[in-house]
């Protein structure tokens, strides 16, 4: 009875979590990380050509980390460091 009300309580915080932009989904098909070196795709696949523009729209915005995944569903969530003003501009990119 303790674990299933222990596993049911951690899936709430989990997807409460995610859904928050405080850790990624572990079921994104795509996954991009941006660093201060620049922007890394760790799984799935954009254009060289999207990453660069991923990479000049944080440059310019002054973002220095975060993450971004897109779902089966091309569903794209953002963390929270990544302003509001430009998330529309980065969905554009990434799902082009």
């Amino acid at each position: 009875m303790h674990l299933i009300l222990f596993v049911g309580v951690f899936l709430l915080v989990s997807f409460v979590a995610v859904e928050a932009g405080v850790i990624s989904s572990p079921f994104a098909r795509v996954k991009l990380i941006a660093t201060r070196q620049g922007v890394a795709v760790i799984r799935g696949a954009v254009g060289p050509g999207s990453r660069q523009l991923i990479d000049d729209i944080f440059r310019s915005n002054g973002v220095a980390t975060g993450f971004i995944t897109v779902s089966s569903r091309d569903k794209v969530r953002f963390s929270r460091g990544i302003p509001h003003r430009i998330r529309q501009q980065l969905r554009n990119v990434i799902l082009l």
